[in-house]
């Protein structure tokens, strides 16, 4: 990874991915209110605000590190936080990196992963320059399948227990490869 800061803010037809900020904490606490929901896109279970605030504080200074790639997805025009999208465990020796995203419930099937996984498959393959891009959908998670085949990614393979939630719950899941040439947004 370059020593400059490749962070920037990313934009589709009707979305905007920007940096999550202190003043997102309602909009990004109303996402993760419903545990049962969010357990299976997010390793941390967040009891109280305060554990989430100080969740962002850290992104906060990981932002200030450069290179941190975690971006609040928001409608353009609008300030609310819908989801959220990570770049995370880069490999240097394949020169990959996977990625995570969480929408919030009232959000999907509405194609805003989808719009923002491509944009931000983009991103990862044309500036930063990964050649494989891997994502880890919990099996029986159908929508978000959906979602990482739309934009061109095939299962890599299917692994059990390779997902534990913050209670201890052990998930069996598809890891997906992005293989083919970018779709447009």
């Amino acid at each position: 990874m370059p020593k400059e800061d490749l962070y920037q803010d990313l934009e589709t037809e009707r979305l905007l991915l920007r940096k999550i900020a202190l003043t997102d904490r309602n909009s990004i606490w109303e996402m993760f209110a419903n545990y049962d929901y969010y357990k299976l896109y997010y390793p941390e279970k967040y009891e109280k605000i305060e554990n989430l605030l100080i969740s962002m504080a850290y992104w906060h200074v990981l932002y200030e590190r450069g290179n941190f790639f975690l971006w609040g997805i928001t409608i353009k025009g609008e300030r609310k936080v819908i989801g959220m999208f990570l770049i995370h465990s880069v490999d240097t020796v394949t020169n990959s990196c996977d990625l995570s995203c969480i929408i919030h419930p009232e959000y999907v099937n509405k194609g805003y992963a989808t719009e923002a996984l491509n944009r931000v498959l983009r991103f990862a393959i044309e500036t930063l320059g990964y050649s494989r891009v891997y994502a880890c959908v919990v099996n029986g998670n159908l929508s978000s399948e959906r979602v990482l085949q739309k934009a061109g990614m095939i299962v890599d393979c299917t692994a059990h227990e390779v997902f534990s939630t913050a209670d201890g719950e052990k998930c069996a899941a598809k890891r997906y490869m992005f293989v083919k040439k970018l779709k447009e947004d």
